[in-house]
């Protein structure tokens, strides 16, 4: 729904944004890209409403966009590689389903109101989406195309403390 490469992203945000965060919704996944990504928007720190999102529509412009990026900001650790949340804490963005002839550029320097933990645009990549009562989890699979090696990208589990398995005595 909204990937810094967009070019209406300034729109998009300040149109939907609000809606999911006023519903607090955990999870946004998105299909259909040609890059991977995802970010996560702090329920305690999102804006409700952007009125002046004129002036963030001209902070997106002019930035450097590139391919061939795999980025992970912060650093690289196997920590982040596995994140871990609870739920009602955050809307997590999943932007997935890497493939086709080309992929999006990567604007890495656009600000934005999310964190930003992993995007790239080299390796072709879905998601498999894995669901519990206790949780849900997805993991961003992607192929390397030199070796044919199925990837692991990264891994995302949203945890509801608040199940309570209830036994039913027969």
């Amino acid at each position: 729904m909204w990937g810094k490469w967009y070019p209406d992203f300034a729109n998009i945000v300040s149109n939907y944004l609000p809606l999911l965060q006023e519903f607090k919704f955990d999870l946004y996944l998105n299909g259909h890209e040609h890059v991977i990504s995802y970010a996560h928007y702090d329920y305690a720190q999102v804006p409700k409403s952007h009125p002046e999102s004129h002036w963030l529509h001209n902070q997106l412009n002019g930035y450097q966009c590139g391919q061939g990026i795999e980025e992970f900001f912060g650093s690289e650790t196997e920590q982040s590689r596995k994140l871990v949340y609870k739920k009602g804490v955050a809307l997590h963005q999943v932007n997935t389903g890497m493939s086709g002839f080309d992929s999006y550029s990567l604007c890495l320097d656009r600000p934005s109101m999310g964190h930003f933990t992993y995007a790239q645009n080299v390796y072709k990549a879905w998601a498999q989406v894995h669901v519990e009562p206790e949780f849900i989890q997805i993991r961003s699979r992607g192929v390397n195309a030199e070796t044919r090696e199925i990837l692991d990208l990264y891994e995302l589990t949203i945890v509801n403390e608040d199940y309570k398995q209830e036994f039913i005595n027969i």
